[in-house]
């Protein structure tokens, strides 16, 4: 009984901890975009949330290979070391159907006709700090592609981000054991992906 007890006060504390009780869902009604300070000349944005830093590596690799713009999602609160406290935070977002606070702007989208989306896998779905700049941004008439770090088992990661957007996405990239790949190796791996998806072409002529 007192693991049990024990266990219940953890999972009510990531709640708290979240801003669950405080803010219920994220909502784009009402609130104003506000501008980031980015290359005007660049129309690629890459967006992405990372936990370990893996998906920080491909997200910075891309944004070099497409000479693209960087908007890395911060949640107000960060989400604890180790993972195991990560996921119960997560669990209790999910099973109270609540999205964690962002700390900072948002991105102004208007000037950005590729967005490629990168976060962690989740129990086989998406992060939930993700899952609220999803839900923040409207992204319709965006050429959008997801990007995604596992340790081998995305689950269901891609249909649960095809479900959380407006606009179908573009095939999108696993990079499953990302943080054992090489520079060259991970450099190779984006590069098939943009090239296969047909992001260059589209990236190519946003410069004409």
């Amino acid at each position: 009984m007192k693991k049990i007890g024990a266990l219940a006060s953890l999972f009510f504390f990531a709640v708290l901890a979240s801003g669950c009780f405080l803010h219920p869902m994220v909502s784009n009604q009402g609130m104003a975009l506000c501008h980031f300070s980015v290359d005007t000349h660049s129309q690629v944005l890459v967006v992405y949330y990372s936990y370990s830093g893996n998906t920080r590596r491909a997200a910075e690799n891309l944004a070099s290979l497409l000479q693209g713009d960087l908007y890395e999602i911060k949640p107000a609160t960060s989400y604890l070391a180790p993972p195991a406290l990560a996921l119960l935070r997560s669990s209790a977002e999910e099973q109270f159907s609540c999205l964690p606070d962002l700390a900072g702007p948002l991105p102004d989208l208007s000037g950005y006709q590729l967005v490629l989306i990168g976060g962690p896998v989740w129990r086989g779905k998406v992060a939930r700090p993700l899952a609220s700049w999803l839900a923040l941004n409207d992204l319709s008439g965006k050429k959008v592609a997801p990007f995604w770090t596992s340790d081998g088992d995305a689950g269901a990661y891609a249909a649960d981000f095809a479900a959380q957007l407006a606009p179908v996405p573009a095939e999108g990239l696993e990079i499953s054991q990302a943080g054992n790949l090489t520079d060259a190796a991970m450099q190779e791996r984006l590069t098939d992906w943009i090239v296969r998806s047909q992001l260059v072409p589209l990236a190519a002529q946003m410069g004409k």
